[in-house]
């Protein structure tokens, strides 16, 4: 059960909390950071508050960048307190709305339920995307870390997760992905492509790139796997039918550890940007390759297969 409040910074300073509570508050540019009373864990994260359009002029890409430079302990502290029954007493404002959204999205696929307008609200404050993203994505990657907690237990709802499953239900896709991509090659040499063509832009093409900006069938951008063998696979990027014929005979269901699938566009048959055997259905893609690299660890991959 994730147990969360929201507190105003004001009513954070005067209370005074006891020892089964976890306080996650914030200071930014012109704050000073709080000194919560009582026996809780806490942490004053130091996190401003910007919209998307502050966070490029002030970053560039915010994904490349520690706007949050507490995230690790943020999200380290409020998995302990749903494995350990704490209460979360949050900052009510974008911020802490936004982290809130995170660990409810976590641990049970309901994290946009903070911003339902139905419920009764003391202040109004909405989704930091930028900062939603971040912690969601530390917080996959900590589901890694952190041998020591009971994830299966603990994540429910639409967060929860059956591995072989969701191995299977990647394994079907990506069959589904090789024969769009198999009629659509076909479909180009029917054409008269054979090797290359001119695209309106004057930019030339092969006739497998063709499939993969000619039809609108063609949903994954990249897929990611290790498999029973210790080989660590990436396709990223223009996938032909080729490739995928190749891993699909030589692969198996059961042959496979870890299944994951990048999705060109959130608007999609599945809802999502990313789907993996680990954390599911997600919303980001947030610290992507920090988590393959720890996924690699995690299944003992000793040799890569990398087509990009």
């Amino acid at each position: 059960m994730v147990n969360i409040w929201f507190m105003t910074r004001e009513e954070l300073e005067k209370r005074d909390f006891g020892k089964h509570v976890t306080v996650i508050c914030f200071y930014g540019e012109g704050e000073e950071p709080l000194d919560i009373e009582g026996e809780c864990e806490y942490i004053c994260a130091r996190l401003d508050d910007l919209s998307t359009a502050e966070y490029k002029e002030r970053y560039g890409a915010a994904y490349q960048c520690k706007f949050f430079p507490d995230e690790e302990t943020v999200a380290e502290m409020a998995i302990r307190a749903v494995a350990e029954g704490r209460t979360l007493y949050i900052q009510e404002d974008t911020r802490g709305a936004s982290c809130a959204a995170a660990i409810m999205e976590f641990f049970t696929g309901g994290g946009m339920l903070v911003f339902d307008k139905s419920r009764c609200r003391q202040n109004d404050y909405s989704l930091n995307v930028e900062i939603y993203e971040k912690l969601y994505g530390t917080l996959c990657c900590m589901k890694l870390l952190m041998t020591d907690i009971d994830f299966d237990r603990l994540r429910t709802g639409r967060a929860a997760v059956n591995r072989q499953e969701t191995i299977s239900k990647i394994y079907d896709i990506m069959c589904e992905e090789y024969a769009a991509h198999k009629a659509g090659e076909e479909d180009a040499e029917d054409n008269g492509v054979r090797e290359a063509f001119k695209t309106a832009d004057g930019i030339y093409i092969s006739v497998h790139e063709h499939n993969y900006i000619g039809n609108d069938n063609n949903e994954v951008f990249a897929f990611y796997s290790v498999t029973k063998d210790k080989v660590s696979h990436g396709y990223c990027g223009i996938i032909c039918a080729e490739v995928l014929a190749d891993f699909l005979s030589k692969y198996k269901k059961e042959d496979i550890e870890y299944f994951g699938v990048h999705f060109r566009e959130e608007n999609n048959d599945y809802g999502v940007m990313y789907m993996d055997s680990e954390c599911g259905d997600s919303f980001t893609t947030e610290h992507l390759w920090t988590y393959l690299r720890i996924i690699d660890d995690k299944y003992e991959a000793k040799e890569q297969d990398i087509y990009d």
